[in-house]
């Protein structure tokens, strides 16, 4: 099995993934395990849409930058298109993190956990939200942590919808 999303997932929610462990959690608590997977799994693909979208945008920019007159009119209709659905995708991604770090809490606390507190590890907010909302928003993070890295969005910071070509 390729697990390598689940490490990526794993790592974003703070943990380190020890997959000898996971299927005798999985043993024990076969929801909790199947539910945390599947929160990895929307991580992952949210993650490759993200990315082939972002690739799209760059694609239709440059396009634009030299198209005739006559082409930029369907360009900019495809952006908008490609802009739409990579914020719909966003909203998966952040939706896929706080799942994963939700039911990461529960993983954590098994014996032996297949997640174990990875201080090296860059928790992201919507995965640190979702620790927090598992813990009835205790805080969850007593170790100090890298700065998350930059999402990659290509929208500015707090702008969640393109503007409206005149």
């Amino acid at each position: 099995m390729n697990d390598s999303f689940l490490h990526r997932a794993a790592n974003a929610a703070g943990y380190r993934l020890e997959p000898h462990r996971l299927a005798y959690a999985a043993v024990t608590n076969p929801e909790d395990v199947a539910e945390w997977i599947a929160g990895a799994a929307r991580y992952a693909a949210a993650n490759a849409i993200r990315g082939v979208l972002q690739d799209a945008v760059q694609t239709l920019r440059v396009r634009l930058a030299e198209a005739s007159l006559a082409r930029r009119g369907a360009d900019r209709e495809a952006l908008d298109r490609v802009m739409d659905l990579l914020i719909a995708i966003d909203d998966d991604f952040e939706a896929a993190l706080r799942d994963i770090g939700h039911h990461s809490v529960a993983l954590a606390e098994m014996d032996p956990p297949p997640l174990v507190d990875d201080p090296t590890a860059t928790i992201l907010p919507a995965a640190q939200a979702g620790r927090q909302k598992a813990s009835n928003g205790k805080a969850t993070d007593p170790l100090p942590r890298a700065r998350p890295h930059d999402s990659g969005n290509p929208l500015p910071q707090g702008r969640r919808r393109p503007r409206a070509r005149p």
